[in-house]
């Protein structure tokens, strides 16, 4: 009686063994799943009615004159003597500053070491963490560059 006792709790252990291990391994080689698309929060309301009410709009200018915003953006805009836009009319970086040059099949070209992702608006130089990972969207001559088309330099 205890033999058999013994024989059936020896295979109750390799039998959960067997069964643990296969599980492992199916997670280990299955494809991951998909995920589903994140829902915005909060959620916007549907029915017109239950929104929140919109605050008053700002008091208007004089007839006849623009916005102070509007203006401004007109002033920046207006050709300089060379033919372009002012650089740095929209204050901080210059987004329009164009010192980089394109990728070629993924790699910088010679003279252009720093990468730039225009997504995350992050620049890597030699020697970071992350740069030889990162397939670039821009390249530049040196950070100060990338800076001055309003990239920040990455953390690593």
């Amino acid at each position: 009686m205890r033999r058999a006792l013994r024989r059936l709790v020896v295979l109750a252990v390799l039998g959960g063994l067997l069964w643990s291990s296969q599980r492992w391994w199916r997670l280990w080689t299955s494809p991951p799943e998909e995920i589903a698309p994140a829902t915005p929060w909060p959620p916007v309301p549907q029915d017109p009615a239950s929104a929140p009410p919109s605050p008053p709009a700002p008091a208007s200018p004089a007839a006849g004159s623009p916005p102070p915003v509007l203006a401004e953006a007109a002033r920046a805009a207006e050709p300089t003597s060379d033919g372009g836009a002012e650089p740095g009319a929209g204050g901080g970086a210059e987004p329009d500053y164009d010192g980089g040059a394109d990728p070629v099949d993924g790699r910088c070209p010679d003279g252009y070491p720093v990468k730039a992702k225009q997504r995350s608006r992050i620049y890597h130089l030699p020697g970071m963490a992350l740069y030889e990972r990162t397939t670039p969207d821009r390249c530049y001559r040196s950070a100060e560059d990338a800076e001055r088309s309003g990239f920040r330099r990455a953390k690593h």
